[in-house]
């Protein structure tokens, strides 16, 4: 817990020295920061229940800088909450709960730009990328998530729609490359691959 204060108040001075250098460079702004917040669908391959039945939320912030006209590099801090949960047809009491501190670099392209008003601005943002996890707390019924791996690595493909300069809604979806889990089961090995789609609402700051 303790670690996640810590990183969370690292981000949170990072994202307000972003601001002020807005500040400072004014039209000519080259850095930005922001904060956004979600829901989670997500579900897990190889857990035996299908569907995005687990419903849990991303909170944190976002900064980078712009590397040309229409390009961006932007990292975030999120506390993220994933896993899965049995559904209407699956075999009851398979949940997991997973806690993630999650760290995504993402490469951002710009398109359509609105000219109205004093500042333009560009209403899509079409984003991939990979983001760093560190599972810092889990549960299940069955007590497997005790040998899930800590450290997680994924890909990240998404869209943020900006309905004015400083909000925007987005979706983004997000699958591990490195299993959580390996068992064997009918003498064929099995992996536990996390992925999960987020819905969610971010401001920036510029």
């Amino acid at each position: 817990m303790q670690l996640k204060i810590n990183l969370l108040h690292a981000i949170f001075m990072m994202t307000l020295g972003l601001m002020i250098t807005n500040n400072t460079h004014g039209q000519q702004q080259r850095f930005f920061g922001g904060i956004k917040a979600g829901m989670n669908f997500a579900q897990i391959d190889g857990d035996g229940v299908f569907g995005f039945n687990k419903f849990a939320y991303n909170a944190g912030f976002m900064g980078g800088f712009k590397l040309k006209k229409i390009t961006e590099l932007q990292i975030e801090m999120l506390y993220s909450l994933r896993g899965s949960r049995y559904g209407r047809h699956d075999p009851p009491f398979t949940q997991f709960s997973l806690h993630y501190l999650e760290i995504p670099v993402i490469f951002c392209v710009k398109d359509w730009l609105n000219e109205e008003g004093e500042t333009p601005y560009y209403r899509m943002q079409f984003q991939g990328g990979f983001s760093f996890g560190r599972l810092i707390n889990s549960s299940s019924y069955s007590g497997d998530d005790q040998y899930f791996k800590k450290n997680d690595l994924s890909w990240i493909g998404g869209i943020n729609y900006y309905y004015t300069r400083n909000w925007a809604v987005s979706a983004r979806y997000t699958s591990s490359l490195t299993p959580l889990y390996r068992y064997i089961k009918n003498g064929q090995s099995i992996k536990m691959i996390s992925y999960f789609i987020s819905l969610g609402l971010n401001y920036r700051f510029n």
